[in-house]
């Protein structure tokens, strides 16, 4: 087998093997997702049956979940992945965060962070999937005015420790949607995934 072949194969680009979008996903780790539309025709190419409506319902239902997890960029996993992966990343990444901060001259200390996060959750808890825009007017209602570059820092810090995640995909809306991510969800620790990943046990 010449080696373009090799490549269209092992990228599912040609004889897909999976049925669902959450499979693609996982079968990758983790997909660059960056643009919405350009990561669901990624993801749906490599299905057998290629459908917007899977795609939509999969991201939807949270089977494959959208947030910043490498190098401060967008990628999408699956669920199944979720936990570990961030279990995995999150303290380095977090690391790369609070140095974007100290460049920026940004302060925040933790019971700033404890307060505007508890706002954060009683609002996504209300609503389900809310924007950046929700989540300053949730601000302003505990009388807190926040620059956008502030709220950023605090969204992704609520990405990192497992709060956050990507939420309903809005079409008619160029803001993010961010949904509560409940942590008893969590049902597989580091550990087991890790020997899973390497073989010495099998997932069920």
């Amino acid at each position: 087998m010449n080696p373009i072949a090799i490549r269209l194969l092992s990228q599912q680009l040609i004889c897909p093997q999976f049925d669902t979008p959450q499979k693609v996903v996982s079968h990758f780790g983790a997909m660059q997702a960056q643009d919405y539309r350009m990561v669901r025709w990624a993801v749906m190419m490599r299905t057998r049956k290629p459908s917007s409506f899977a795609f939509k319902s999969a991201y939807d239902k949270g089977e494959i979940v959208r947030l910043h997890l490498l190098r401060g960029t967008w990628q999408l996993v699956s669920n199944e992945d979720y936990w570990w992966m961030l279990d995995l990343i999150s303290p380095k990444a977090t690391s790369v965060v609070k140095g974007w901060m100290k460049s920026n001259k940004i302060s925040i200390d933790d019971s700033e962070f404890n307060l505007i996060h508890e706002i954060f959750v009683q609002k996504t808890d209300e609503m389900q999937s809310v924007t950046s825009k929700d989540l300053n007017e949730a601000l302003l209602e505990k009388g807190i005015i926040m620059d956008k570059h502030r709220l950023s820092y605090h969204i992704r810090f609520n990405e990192l420790n497992g709060t956050f995640c990507s939420g309903n995909w809005n079409p008619w809306d160029k803001n993010l949607n961010i949904s509560y991510f409940d942590s008893t969800e969590k049902d597989l620790s580091f550990e087991k995934q890790w020997k899973i990943f390497n073989g010495t046990i099998k997932k069920k």
